[in-house]
């Protein structure tokens, strides 16, 4: 989950010192004194006032140490969950224009993939629920598939983070032919062209969705069901090859590990 104001957590944690210690010096419920009493129970109550400092103490230094990350960092990628947060976060780089395109295509992707993961898990579990096995199998490949998706979008913001719009155009725009300003022109490029690629790669994820939704419908028809339609272990097969990074993705990748 993204990073939320620490507020509420300061307020929760102090109101319920509050209380509990209301509670248990309250004469008609908790009955305990600092003065009146057993030595048993004024002990007692002062445990209770000790820990409460120290809870009072450590909770609210805690939550308002300040925070390590930048201010202009409002999460990780690790913090990103749900499809509005990628959502969120693609929508603040939406300034670059050179990724502009890209950008409104993998939101679009993102509320595809949500309406397609409903439908597939639909059909999967009306057509193989009474086949624990195989509806699991499927299940997994589909689950391992949008997760891969998600990966892709955090590569992407990832390079969309560290993409220097302005340093991009004078070099665009320069005419000089030195070594630096090729080598830089070539990772700009490079950089341009991993994005792209993370955008078609989630396109054909998309489009095997639909292949697979396709195929499931046909597995009623044939004796065998999933058995013998051929087709559908071909989706199956072009799923799970994304996970194994068998695609042009993984060369960009291994050129970035060497930079």
């Amino acid at each position: 989950m993204m990073q939320n104001n620490q507020t509420p957590k300061l307020i929760l944690l102090n109101g319920v010192i509050i209380a509990l210690n209301i509670i248990i010096f309250s004469k008609g419920i908790g009955g305990l004194s600092l003065s009146d009493g057993t030595n048993f129970q004024v002990a007692l109550g002062m445990t209770v006032v000790i820990m409460s400092i120290i809870v009072f103490l450590y909770g609210n230094y805690h939550l308002l140490q300040p925070s390590k990350r930048p201010s202009n960092v409002t999460y990780t990628l690790d913090e990103l969950d749900k499809p509005e947060e990628f959502a969120e976060v693609l929508r603040k780089y939406q300034r670059i224009q050179v990724f502009r395109e890209d950008i409104s295509m993998s939101m679009n992707q993102i509320e595809r993939l949500q309406r397609k993961k409903i439908k597939l898990d639909e059909v999967l579990f009306q057509t193989y629920s009474e086949d624990v096995n195989e509806f699991g199998n499927l299940k997994k490949i589909v689950d391992d598939t949008c997760n891969l998706m998600y990966e892709n979008l955090k590569k992407m913001i990832k390079r969309l983070a560290l993409f220097d719009e302005q340093e991009y155009i004078k070099i665009v725009n320069n005419t000089y032919s030195t070594d630096a300003f090729v080598s830089k022109r070539q990772l700009y490029n490079e950089h341009i062209r991993y994005v792209k690629t993370i955008v078609n790669q989630n396109e054909t994820i998309l489009l095997e969705f639909d292949n697979l939704l396709v195929e499931i419908s046909k597995a009623d028809d044939l004796e065998g069901g999933i058995n013998n339609l051929d087709s559908i272990k071909g989706t199956i097969d072009a799923m799970k090859s994304f996970r194994n990074g068998k695609d042009e993705l993984s060369d960009l990748e291994a050129k970035y590990d060497k930079c």
